[in-house]
């Protein structure tokens, strides 16, 4: 194996044996063999030669047979390392998928924050942490958490529900208080559009139908409230179509517009005491049995 660096005899010159192996010493695949004899080959030679690396050839059914021997230098090694390491957390990532976006959403909803640079971290494989814990202290000098966002949904228990079986454990709990209790280990704040509409705002919005899309055109169609948000124009998958209910991303901007617009109705009839309470202050700096009351924080359920 140590002679044969000059490209015969199934050496390979350039080190190449992929796309992945470039630049990585000489490489030399071995002849097709049983399972027993590769077994026996993989513990001789690194038994024998333990400054070689041994590996499958590939992953065709003939390479599958076949053993690929690498000899590197000290500065190969370590960028195999590097790339081997940074090959397996990137497959990590696609298989576990979404359950990426949904801890980070869970992260932001538990009030920690995200950076550049901790976000690069996870992506290399170099931090097991997508985000990080904010602690601070308040003017008592009590420790005190990052503010928590509230979860916003439109109907969305079942939603919940069929992410915690693919992101939490396949089977939920056969009592439904412990699988809310689960949702709010998640999502401490989760307020429902749904519940808002039919059970917290005036007879106007109780009285006329509360899916999501007749929700929107009332509350922010263009005889309903005039909204002050910025937001990036939404367009469909297709590319062509605009503002079509079910959507993801077009019911994602109609729910995060609804609320807003509910909860404002809603404090103009409350607030007449003190109309100072805004809608962030109502969100991020009240109690929670205020936002219980006022708007069914947590309140989610089947309609």
């Amino acid at each position: 194996i140590g002679e044969n660096n000059n490209g015969t005899n199934g050496t390979n010159p350039n080190g190449n044996g992929g796309p992945n192996h470039q630049a990585e010493g000489t490489s030399l695949v071995l002849p097709p063999c049983n399972a027993f004899l590769r077994r026996c080959l993989y513990e001789t030679i690194e038994d024998e030669y333990p400054g070689l690396i041994l590996e499958k050839a590939g992953t065709d059914q003939m390479e599958r047979n076949q053993i690929r021997v690498i000899r590197l230098s000290p500065m190969e090694k370590k960028r195999r390392e590097v790339r081997l390491r940074q090959e397996n957390w990137d497959n990590l990532l696609h298989d576990i998928g979404f359950t990426v976006l949904f801890q980070a959403i869970s992260d932001a909803c538990n009030g920690k924050s995200f950076s550049k640079e901790q976000t690069s971290r996870f992506l290399d494989g170099l931090s097991p942490e997508l985000s990080t814990s904010i602690v601070a202290e308040n003017g008592n000098g009590e420790q005190k958490t990052g503010r928590k966002i509230p979860l916003v949904i439109h109907n969305g228990l079942h939603d919940l529900m069929f992410l915690l079986t693919h992101c939490h454990n396949a089977s939920l709990p056969e009592s439904f208080e412990d699988t809310k209790k689960i949702i709010r280990g998640y999502f401490p704040v989760v307020c429902d559009t749904k519940v808002l509409a039919t059970e917290y705002s005036d007879a106007i919005i109780k009285t006329g139908k509360t899916y999501l899309e007749e929700l929107f055109n009332t509350t922010c169609g263009v005889n309903g409230d005039t909204l002050s948000l910025k937001v990036p124009p939404v367009v469909n998958q297709d590319g062509k179509s605009q503002g079509q209910a079910h959507e993801a991303a077009w019911d994602a901007y109609m729910t995060g517009c609804v609320f807003n617009a509910l909860c404002n109705r809603i404090l103009e009839s409350k607030n007449r005491p003190h109309h100072d309470l805004t809608l962030e202050r109502l969100l991020h700096d009240s109690s929670h049995s205020l936002l219980r009351e006022w708007v069914g924080m947590n309140m989610i359920y089947m309609h």
